[in-house]
């Protein structure tokens, strides 16, 4: 599952909730100039923005449904990640790359 603080900064709007809607979809509620909206998004679609968001911050992240169902995932730093889903394995990459990204603003 995405953090709404990952949504947040994929984006770039203040994000209210995130609630899963079956297997393949989310209700994404955000904050847009006081009211809040609210929009389906496919898991597929959300992880492709975070993929591209990802490039945008200079990291790139290569990934592919394995066998089994298992995903397999290498950033950039060569780190690998497994994930029972493809979309899980890239928000968790990313989450960690926000969480570097915020640790190093800090000790800055």
């Amino acid at each position: 599952m995405i953090s709404e603080e990952l949504a947040e900064a994929v984006y770039e709007v203040p994000i209210v909730k995130i609630m899963p809607i079956g297997d393949e979809c989310f209700l994404l509620t955000y904050n847009c100039f006081n009211i809040d909206e609210s929009r389906h998004i496919n898991k597929y679609e959300l992880a492709n923005s975070c993929k591209k968001w990802a490039y945008n911050k200079g990291h790139q992240i290569y990934s592919m449904q394995g066998i089994n169902g298992v995903a397999y995932i290498i950033g950039q730093e060569k780190n690998r990640m497994v994930q029972a889903t493809e979309p899980e394995a890239i928000f968790t990459l990313c989450q960690e790359l926000l969480e570097k990204e915020q640790h190093d603003k800090s000790t800055n």
